[in-house]
């Protein structure tokens, strides 16, 4: 009977182990205290931290370009309907215009320092510490620019190819996704992997082109060859929260997402903004270059 009992202790503190966790948070003081404990229990070299970066790391010090603002031109895009704001039905198009304002545009920490300060403690811990991103490899030199403007370097703690350029292809053909990485035929279907877009990495940052992020993150952590026990994963995207405990829900791996909400207030009041004005910024500087 003790035997028994030990043997059904063990497997609870195993599960509990493997649970997951979703907090939401304003501070990234919570994220580094998370990781403190972690560390304590699994070594640092064990706890994977990543990170988002528009209205995570970074955010936009104007509208015109924000995150908001590409979501809600977007869904304007999307509607298929006129409207007097919409900038293109095309979304290649409204890549190149978001491109623009990225080359265009400064951005800022959410918190002042605390973003640099509490990535740097995490980093100094000795936990390897990268950047998954939404945005498209096209957009790697405006990132690494803003990040270092704003004394973030992910190069230095990111994983073994560090400071290299790197692509998956054609490791992202259907045939590779399945085999290489042990996604199922339900997986591809549910991860939208059927028709996968070309991702980079570059001095600690991986940018994904919109894909499904927790699928993404276990390409990268297999191309990294890395064996977490821990994964923090931090984003403003409660649909890239989800995405990475989907993908992760069989894995093993302890899962500790953070729904950061810093710039919440800035999004919100965007959304409910007349958009007047940011109509007519966009439409001065698109004649200005011709866009």
């Amino acid at each position: 009977m003790n035997k028994f009992i030990i043997i059904l202790s063990l497997l609870f503190l195993q599960m509990n182990l493997w649970a997951s966790e979703a907090i939401q948070t304003e501070t990234l003081k919570d994220v580094e205290l998370k990781v403190r404990q972690l560390n304590n229990i699994y070594k640092s070299n064990n706890v994977l931290v990543v990170f988002d970066i528009d209205n995570t790391v970074l955010a936009s010090e104007k509208e015109l370009g924000s995150a908001q603002w590409f979501s809600w031109q977007e869904e304007l895009m999307n509607k298929k309907s006129p409207s007097p704001y919409k900038i293109t039905d095309d979304f290649d198009k409204l890549l190149q215009a978001q491109g623009l304002l990225f080359y265009r545009n400064r951005m800022r920490m959410p918190e002042e320092i605390s973003s640099q300060r509490m990535i740097a403690e995490i980093q100094d811990s000795g936990n390897v510490t990268f950047a998954l991103t939404s945005r498209g490899h096209e957009f790697k030199y405006q990132t690494i620019r803003e990040l270092l403007r704003n004394g973030i370097d992910f190069s230095k703690s990111s994983p073994m190819f560090i400071g290299k350029y790197y692509k998956v292809e054609p490791a992202f053909e259907k045939g590779h996704l399945k085999n290489k990485y042990g996604f199922t035929d339900q997986e591809l279907v549910n991860f939208n992997l059927l028709k996968p877009r070309d991702v980079q990495y570059l001095d600690g940052v991986f940018y994904t082109a919109g894909q499904h992020k927790g699928a993404m993150l276990r390409i990268f952590i297999k191309e990294a060859k890395l064996s977490p026990k821990a994964i923090v994963f931090v984003d403003d995207t409660q649909t890239h929260i989800d995405n990475v405990h989907l993908a992760f829900n069989k894995s093993g791996i302890e899962i500790i997402t953070f729904r950061y909400s810093a710039e919440d207030k800035n999004v919100n009041s965007f959304e409910l903004k007349d958009k007047e004005d940011i109509n007519q910024e966009w439409l001065e500087l698109s004649n200005l270059v011709n866009f």
